[in-house]
């Protein structure tokens, strides 16, 4: 039976975390105490060494490569990670300055992964991993459409000159019409 993947939480401080956010650092040299393997997913949280506390900011990063362990040319107990950068486009806010309300959780990216590599394996049939994306979609539309409109609303609060057409498209969000 195939192991699933897994989503490993792990501090980066914060020069190493700005360096993966920039796309200068596509790699991570960890200590091998957890069960990594290529296609895994990583949650990087900034990690302020200095006050002993997380950021908040965080970045999702699938393992595409990894050295083998005991490899020579890596530090006994430490392995080589690639990482490939995972779009999550629902963490991307609609308006300039403020969050989005809604996020993907670790557990929904993982889930939608897992469909999508079981699909790989069946080749003849994608229809596992098209019903899974229905299902997170499902999940997931009502939640994304109030944060659009929380969204809208505050771009119509900070351009004074776009909030009636901000607003509107709020409301057409919140009661699931789509609309420009």
């Amino acid at each position: 039976m195939e192991r699933e993947i897994l989503v490993h939480e792990l501090k980066t401080w914060p020069e190493f975390f700005k360096s993966v956010a920039n796309g200068d650092k596509t790699f991570e040299i960890r200590r091998d105490d957890r069960d990594f393997r290529v296609g895994d997913l990583l949650l990087l949280r900034e990690w302020d060494p200095v006050t002993s506390s997380y950021s908040g900011r965080e970045l999702h990063r699938q393992i595409k490569y990894m050295t083998e362990r005991g490899n020579p040319w890596v530090k006994e107990g430490f392995v080589v990670l690639g990482l490939r950068t995972v779009s999550d486009p629902l963490r991307e806010s609609c308006s300039p300055g403020t969050k989005s309300r809604y996020q993907m959780t670790d557990r929904d990216w993982s889930r939608l992964i897992n469909a999508a590599s079981r699909s790989m394996f069946e080749l003849h049939d994608h229809s596992l991993f098209v019903k899974e994306i229905n299902t997170m979609i499902f999940l997931v539309e009502e939640n994304l459409r109030k944060s659009i409109a929380t969204d809208l609303r505050s771009l119509g609060s900070s351009h004074p000159e776009l909030a009636d057409w901000a607003e509107t498209l709020a409301c057409r969000y919140a009661r699931g019409e789509e609309g420009t």
